[in-house]
């Protein structure tokens, strides 16, 4: 990590790269194949915390970006993670054991931080990579530090992955809804419990029985 002074022509540059989002503290931009988070509101006390912590698959803040004249923190830059991310749920292509394995793998990364609060683990926060079969998390810069939170991000992750699921079945309407032990565990999720591992081996095991077949796609779990 280190801080870097940066004057209005750079930050012009910055932001006539290739624009990404746009959210309440700022707006991201891909410029030099990393991503740069520009505040919209330059705050003298700013801070911009795990800056030193590193991941695969997670976006933490590298370097720090510092107005050359006002010296306030005014961005700060972050490695490229691809993916498209969960609003809409999975794609109906995406293979049952990639997503598992992809979920065990985020969940011992996320493991790794146990002094974080991961507080926006949300469905446009997470990235599922396609191709590479992973999934990645971004917008990470107003996550706190805690003394320990446990299992409390991994059951956030839980929640969220949950949530996409139902959004790709249309779980309302989704023929094995009540079936015992899935309305039990989406009653859980309901309720602030989740288990997303438990959550998919269940729907399988279900579907497979239906069908008479194995499962092996998320399409294959649409009945």
């Amino acid at each position: 990590m280190s801080c870097v002074l940066v004057d209005k022509d750079e930050l012009e540059k910055i932001k006539q790269g290739k624009y990404i989002s746009s959210g309440d503290e700022g707006s991201c931009y891909l410029y030099n194949n990393l991503i740069f988070k520009i505040y919209h509101n330059h705050i003298y006390n700013r801070r911009v915390y795990f800056d030193l912590e590193k991941s695969n698959n997670i976006a933490f803040p590298e370097d720090i970006l510092i107005d050359i004249n006002t010296k306030t923190i005014i961005g700060y830059t972050m490695k490229l993670l691809h993916g498209i991310n969960l609003k809409n749920g999975f794609f109906d292509n995406l293979d049952l054991l990639k997503l598992k394995n992809a979920y065990i793998n985020i969940r011992k990364e996320i493991e790794k931080f146990t002094y974080i609060d991961m507080n926006n683990i949300s469905l446009t926060n997470i990235l599922f990579d396609y191709s590479q079969n992973n999934i990645n998390l971004i917008d990470t810069s107003l996550w706190m530090y805690v003394y320990n939170l446990n299992n409390i991000n991994v059951q956030r992750l839980n929640h969220t992955l949950i949530k996409a699921l139902s959004i790709t079945l249309d779980w309302n309407r989704y023929k094995l809804n009540s079936e015992q032990i899935l309305f039990d565990l989406y009653g859980m999720h309901l309720n602030g419990e989740s288990f997303f591992l438990e959550f998919l081996t269940e729907l399988e095991i279900k579907v497979s029985e239906e069908i008479q077949d194995k499962v092996k796609t998320i399409k294959d779990l649409k009945l």
